[in-house]
């Protein structure tokens, strides 16, 4: 099977927005805007209190007011991503969006809450607006970089091994499907004309495939990405954010409703649509 010429992918990956990444983010934000209130103290915002545990006690619920607003925002995002590929300005929409509804909710904070401090600088409510949101972001901007880069350094550490053919094959049995987990350890060896498809849950493959039969699943410990670019050339072919079928054991392409759906000719399995980023892919293995 020739090898495809690699494209420029058009959307965020997964791993931005998986369950995971969720936490780091929301933990690694949280700590950098406690240090960040606690020492630099915004807008003299020390003076707003009568001593330091309340000002910690503040500091505290403008963490929490943050944290909630981006786990309810990452949550959504999460779950629509499990359905839609997000392409990269929808993601870069969404953060800004999350941005604007903090500073919103701190500049409602601000004003029922310390209403002398708006008062005393004589402040419009967008005056205030602007000079919060410019403080939102510069609090924000360098966790979100941080916790890019990690989430980044270690798809690429994943990548990276694949490449160089460091996933152990000492135990792969020739002319099979052989699945490894993320360290590399061998976890299922099937021959090709028994597996359907994969299907991806987080950080996890589960693996569709007859056995004596029946259909049978079996769940590894990896990503799907890793494992579709693993198979790139073997007929598994990814079709979707959460699936990958082999392209061998599919009976049917049909268009419904403006989307290709792919069948297996057996109606106890699932038939699967191919989002719109992977059709031509899907395409040019069949045609």
């Amino acid at each position: 099977m020739q090898a495809k010429s690699t494209k420029m992918k058009s959307h965020v990956s997964s791993y931005m927005y998986s369950k995971g990444s969720i936490g780091l983010l929301i933990a690694s934000t949280s700590v950098f805007i406690e240090i960040f209130i606690l020492i630099f103290q915004p807008f003299q915002s020390r003076a707003w209190v009568n001593n330091d545990w309340q000002y910690l006690g503040w500091s505290i619920a403008m963490v929490t007011v943050a944290a909630i607003i981006m786990f309810i925002s990452r949550f959504v995002m999460y779950a629509y991503g499990k359905k839609h590929d997000i392409p990269y300005w929808l993601f870069a929409i969404w953060v800004a969006i999350e941005m604007l509804i903090m500073t919103l909710v701190y500049c409602l904070a601000l004003s029922l809450g310390f209403p002398e401090f708006v008062a005393e600088r004589n402040m419009a409510f967008m005056h205030l607006y602007k000079e919060v949101f410019i403080g939102v972001i510069f609090m924000f901007f360098i966790p979100y970089i941080i916790t890019f880069l990690a989430l980044e350094l270690k798809e690429k550490s994943n990548e990276i091994k694949l490449l160089k053919g460091e996933i152990a094959v000492q135990n792969a049995i020739p002319e099979m499907f052989n699945f490894y987990d993320e360290k590399g350890e061998l976890r299922l060896s099937v021959r090709p004309d028994l597996v359907f498809y994969l299907e991806g849950a987080d950080n996890y493959v589960i693996i569709h495939y007859r056995n004596s039969g029946k259909m049978t699943k079996e769940i590894i410990r990896n990503t799907l990405k890793n494992v579709a670019w693993s198979f790139r050339e073997q007929g598994l072919v990814r079709c979707s954010r959460s699936y990958i079928v082999n392209i061998t054991k599919v009976k049917v392409l049909r268009k419904v409703e403006g989307e290709v759906v792919v069948d297996f000719g057996d109606e106890k399995l699932p038939s699967i649509t191919v989002s719109k980023t992977y059709v031509n892919d899907v395409l040019e293995q069949v045609i």
